[in-house]
């Protein structure tokens, strides 16, 4: 975590960034990466109608918010077959407000969901690319460090090596029961072998929280390791998740 500070999260504690210089960062992880099947997905409290990452890895994935009339548009940046496709939300976001954003691929579309709808549709067929410059997956600003701070709060990051979400699986914003988190630092190979890192958080003792139902997680919330491969999950919530929390 760089600089930015623990306060009232979606579910409860998240991060707070300045919109100056405040960003958390994790390491890069080949586990996490697939090159044809991605989610990236967090809550967000925006505060500023200004440019502004969410998570970022270098021209490689990207989810943001850009300005648009008093509020802001999501948009969705991916480097697909050499060639960065960007997908910007349908209506705008009202400041001040908790709101779910989640971009997923599939292999030949890119889908933006906000607030639990589908927000805009690219047709995007190839694999995704990854130029190798900065790797660290970034919250709150770009990963080399160059600006698009976020001003406001973000909770509930995940960074997924599975498309989660589609047309007719839509993300549904409703909270679920919680479960014990792993140990910060350690690595939980879930069945399917795709090992998820957790990384260190303020209080690593805290829980994250999982859905009892079959099929796919909900929004923001820790799956049940033993039903769907997930990523990383570390800052925004004691060790929950920062791209998996």
């Amino acid at each position: 975590v760089r600089g930015a500070t623990w306060g009232q999260g979606r579910f409860a504690g998240g991060l707070t960034f300045n919109g100056q210089n405040q960003s958390c960062q994790a390491q890069a992880n080949e586990a996490l990466f697939s090159t044809t099947t991605i989610t990236v997905e967090a809550w967000i409290h925006p505060q500023a109608a200004s440019e502004m990452a969410i998570f970022d890895i270098q021209d490689t994935i990207t989810l943001s918010l850009r300005p648009r009339g008093s509020g802001v548009e999501a948009a969705f940046i991916m480097n697909v077959d050499g060639t960065l496709r960007t997908l910007v939300s349908s209506s705008p976001l009202a400041l001040n407000q908790w709101h779910h954003i989640a971009g997923t691929f599939d292999g030949t579309v890119m889908r933006l969901f906000v607030d639990g709808q589908v927000g805009g549709v690219l047709a995007a067929a190839g694999t995704l690319t990854r130029p190798r410059r900065c790797e660290q997956p970034t919250i709150g600003g770009l990963c080399a460090g160059t600006g698009s701070w976020f001003h406001g709060g973000i909770d509930e990051v995940r960074f997924s090596g599975v498309t989660r979400y589609t047309d007719s699986t839509l993300p549904a914003p409703e909270p679920a029961p919680t479960i014990a988190s792993p140990v910060p630092g350690t690595q939980v190979t879930p069945d399917g072998g795709v090992p998820t890192s957790v990384l260190p958080s303020k209080t690593p003792t805290k829980t994250g929280t999982a859905t009892k139902a079959p099929g796919l997680p909900l929004p923001g919330k820790i799956p049940n390791v033993k039903q769907i491969p997930d990523v990383i999950r570390g800052p925004a919530k004691a060790a929950r998740k920062i791209l998996g929390m």
